[in-house]
This record gives structure tokens, C-alpha cells and sequence, in this order.
């Protein structure tokens, strides 16, 4: 038989069990919704991380459509710059063979003068 002593101490391991329980699922609540909001918080990051880059990605197209458009232009540019220093370095040959050449007439027409007297 079962003394009434019996019972209070069963009855108080059975609270204090009840309790140690109450106290898990407690925490357990606790630490799921903090896992889930944190989850939450990844996939809110992820979803602005998608964003720009679907947003960079689009600048970087648009760049190269506008790289392809002005290519063009560059290389025009470029074969204008080229023909100006070729012209520049051709007038600077023959201002030089101008030069030359008068100073081959002048010698030349000193050395008869110079003869002749």
C-alpha cells in the first residue's frame, strides 16, 4: 500500500517533471521561431542579393550595347589620328627636302660666285 507520503512525493516528481518539460518546449519554441526568422533573414538577403545582380547584370548589358555603338566612332577616330600624323610626319619630310634643297641650291650658288671671282 501506498502511504499519502508516497503520493506527495510522486506528485511533486511529477510537477517538477511536468515542469522540466514545460521549460524544453518552451525553449525549443524559442529556438525554432529565432532559426526560422533567422532563415528568414537569409532568404530576404538573398532575394536583395538576386536583385542587384539581375539589376548589375542589366548596366553591364546595357554597356556593351553601347560599347558595340560607339566602336565605330572610335575606330573612325583612330584612322582620322593616324592619317594627321602621317600627313604631319610627310610635311615635315618635305619641308625638310625643301630645305635641303635650298640649302644645296644656296651652296651650290655660292661655290660659282666664289669661282668666278
Amino acid at each position: 500500500m501506498t502511504t499519502s507520503g508516497e503520493i506527495h512525493q510522486v506528485s511533486s516528481e511529477l510537477g517538477g517533471l511536468k515542469k522540466a518539460v514545460e521549460f524544453l518546449t518552451s525553449t525549443w519554441q524559442m529556438q525554432e521561431k529565432a532559426a526560422t526568422d533567422g532563415r528568414r533573414a537569409v532568404h530576404d538577403k538573398l532575394d536583395d542579393v538576386r536583385l542587384e545582380m539581375t539589376k548589375l547584370t542589366s548596366r553591364v548589358d546595357q554597356m556593351g550595347h553601347d560599347i558595340a555603338e560607339i566602336q565605330p566612332a572610335i575606330e573612325t577616330f583612330k584612322t582620322a589620328r593616324e592619317r594627321q600624323q602621317g600627313a604631319q610626319g610627310l610635311g615635315k619630310l618635305i619641308w625638310m627636302a625643301f630645305i635641303g634643297i635650298a640649302g644645296a641650291i644656296g651652296a651650290a650658288t655660292a661655290e660659282l660666285l666664289h669661282m668666278r671671282h
